[in-house]
């Protein structure tokens, strides 16, 4: 994994995680702040009732071992909760930019989590109502030739982020948050889930 000071804004990321590790601290509650590769986490096994690792994954080259590291540090009965994001055959030289080695397919996800040890709990995806919009705009920027792909996925971005940002899209993922208490997504922009040591 990179050092986390090569991440665009980590500054103001690590400046806002120290004040709040602060608040905590003054209302009784001891919170300590820690930078370490998950790959290499050096925290003891079985100590954690919970893990969350929300677009984590995806930045770490060897994620098999990082999630056999989050069963480690997990008490027995203990929940992982990640979010990762969707599509394998979606990444591009975007994501390339944002630093991840992979996008995933439900089937990538589920075999390095199961294979770890961690049973299925939850599994489903944010952005499904939006996920065909997002899939075209992600087949587009594929096709772009080098030159002009920064230009074009600035564009191409700058429309999904404008589109998504109304209150039609609000109602929309509204909806999608209530009726995804009833049923999981087969797809969507992201896979999210809740897995149990």
């Amino acid at each position: 994994m990179f050092p986390y000071s090569q991440i665009a804004g980590a500054d103001i990321i690590v400046k806002t995680l120290r004040k709040l590790s602060k608040d905590l601290k003054k209302d009784g509650v001891a919170t300590p702040l820690l930078f370490f590769d998950l790959s290499k986490c050096p925290l003891p096994n079985n100590s954690y009732d919970v893990v969350i690792a929300l677009n984590v994954l995806e930045h770490i080259k060897d994620h098999k071992l990082a999630v056999q590291e989050v069963y480690r540090i997990l008490k027995p009965g203990g929940l992982f909760i990640f979010e990762v994001p969707y599509g394998e055959n979606l990444f591009d030289a975007y994501d390339r930019q944002l630093r991840h080695y992979r996008r995933y397919s439900n089937m990538q996800i589920l075999r390095l989590l199961e294979e770890s040890g961690l049973k299925r709990v939850y599994f489903s995806h944010l952005g499904f109502f939006v996920y065909p919009l997002f899939w075209c705009i992600k087949k587009l920027c594929k096709q772009s030739v080098a030159v002009e792909l920064p230009i074009r996925q600035s564009r191409l971005s700058k429309i999904l982020i404008f589109v998504t940002s109304g209150l039609v899209m609000r109602v929309i993922f509204r909806v999608e948050l209530m009726l995804g208490r009833l049923i999981s997504y087969p797809c969507g922009i992201r896979c999210v889930g809740v897995f149990e040591k």
